[in-house]
């Protein structure tokens, strides 16, 4: 069974993550320097000495999972500015220092082919996309054997600890084992920095139906007091099942309201993680949860199952509130009218809010690659970040951005301030999220078959056994 929600965790990875290759929004704009302080002359330019490890004739050959056969040659070839950004990056590349990519397409698995050529000495590929960081760990234990295939980063001479650009804290987590680097990690930039950050959606018309305007609730979020009360109270003024009108879908409720009761669902024990879901702020939140379900406050379990479908119970307009990723906002191509978002609301044993993110994405190089040094180097330039995080220029991007998807100020507000509650969930990394918040667990629940802490005590070392299973606490051991 973990075996099965392994794959599941890897497909819904491979095909929800907006990957940072794709289109953002125009204008271009160049990176600049921050300027040093000045003294009347002017600094001479700071040498990058990793340079030196660039060696003219090399070809360096990245696995692209997300390519089919034939599609090595239009990598990039889009008109977006992150293409063109990597476009040049190549150019450059070649014609500065005599340096090639050629980029390996699918090999019909996500992972085992290149992996497995890497193992045995004959690497189809030097380095590879690997996909979420939730990754890493597999591709470290590749055949249960530590670190089998891959090249540690850390034994060379490329540095991947500047935080403007790779995400320091995500690569120390979730890429450093034994001591050592083994994936790098980029940071975000524009409005990929939330586009899979969960947050509560509301319809505008429903809201005011209750008698709440947009500006109300924006402004208690800035209070505080967008909390589970009047969360509660608008779900039982919208509600009137004669006209298919519910408060709220039901699908991942259970988990984001309990991070936002402030509870632990993984804790970090001397042994390491264990599943903790089960604690006092989260049972709290699925009785709160259990009581909107009595009240017939939700819609029915049979309906909104899985995140894309409640998209469709939500722009029909028969809900009030959606949990869902802030990227849902558009769908089809097509921005969601008539919506806004707030965080999911606070529950009374936490004190701020918070936002649930999908991890990052990790790469890494092969053993038996070709020149290490000038490798990491080369995939340096090409994947860093177009901007720095908290530059003007990435801010600028993200104005530009917010513009496309926002009606209000009080929207575009809320968006800057999501990028600073945002948090990852040791939940999502080990997979056990989709039970958490799945139909199986929520609908026993709500149904009072059981209770949320008998339930979740039962299940704990099957949820402990996937965290095992991850992170191969046996053969560590």
């Amino acid at each position: 069974m973990i075996h099965i929600f392994k794959l599941m965790i890897i497909a819904v990875i491979c095909a929800c993550m907006t990957l940072a290759f794709t289109a953002c929004s125009d204008p271009i704009a160049t990176d600049t320097p921050t300027p040093g302080p000045s003294d009347g002359q002017s600094d001479a330019p700071e040498i990058d000495t990793e340079l030196e490890y660039l060696r003219s004739g090399d070809e360096f050959r990245l696995y692209h999972w997300w390519l089919q056969p034939g599609q090595e040659e239009d990598e990039f070839s889009d008109d977006s500015i992150v293409s063109r950004y990597r476009q040049n990056t190549m150019s450059t590349l070649k014609n500065d220092y005599g340096v090639t990519i050629k980029f390996i397409p699918n090999t019909g698995s996500y992972w085992d082919q290149v992996r497995s050529s890497a193992y045995s000495g004959e690497p189809l590929a030097d380095g590879m996309h690997g996909g979420s960081v939730a990754n890493a760990i597999d591709h470290y234990w590749y055949l249960e054997l530590p670190g089998s295939c891959l090249e540690p980063i850390s034994d060379h001479n490329i540095s991947f600890d500047d935080d403007a650009y790779w995400d320091v804290e995500q690569q120390k987590e979730f890429c450093t084992f034994n001591g050592k680097l083994y994936g790098f990690v980029m940071n975000t930039v524009g409005m990929k920095s939330v586009e899979t950050a969960k947050v509560t959606f509301f319809n505008y018309n429903l809201i005011q139906s209750a008698g709440y305007t947009p500006s109300q609730l924006y402004q208690m979020v800035k209070d505080k007091t967008w909390n589970w009360e009047i969360f509660e109270d608008i779900c039982s003024k919208v509600t009137d099942p004669d006209r298919g009108i519910y408060g709220t879908t039901w699908y991942d409720l259970g988990l984001q309201l309990a991070m936002s009761n402030n509870g632990k669902i993984v804790t970090e024990s001397k042994n390491g993680d264990v599943f903790t879901g089960y604690d006092a702020n989260s049972t709290k939140a699925w009785d709160f949860l259990k009581g909107l379900y009595d009240n017939g406050y939700t819609l029915p379990l049979t309906e909104g199952t899985y995140d894309q479908d409640i998209v469709g119970q939500f722009k029909s307009g028969n809900v009030a509130f959606m949990i869902n990723h802030w990227r849902r906002s558009w769908d089809s191509g097509r921005v969601i009218e008539n919506c806004g978002w707030l965080p999911v609301p606070m529950g009374p044993d936490a004190t701020d809010y918070v936002s649930e993110e999908l991890p990052g994405e990790c790469f890494v190089i092969f053993k038996g690659c070709n020149n290490p040094d000038g490798l990491l180097k080369t995939m340096k330039m090409l994947y860093r970040p177009i901007y720095a995080k908290g530059s003007a220029d990435n801010d600028q991007l993200f104005n530009s951005e917010v513009a496309l998807y926002c009606e209000d100020q009080d929207s575009i507000n809320f968006l800057y301030y999501l990028q600073d509650i945002t948090v990852q969930s040791k939940a999502v990394y080990y997979g056990i999220n989709w039970q958490y918040m799945g139909l199986e667990s929520t609908s026993k629940i709500l149904t009072g078959e059981v209770s949320a802490s008998q339930y979740f005590e039962s299940v704990a070392p099957v949820y402990n056994e996937m965290i095992d299973k991850v992170t191969r606490r046996d053969l560590q051991s």
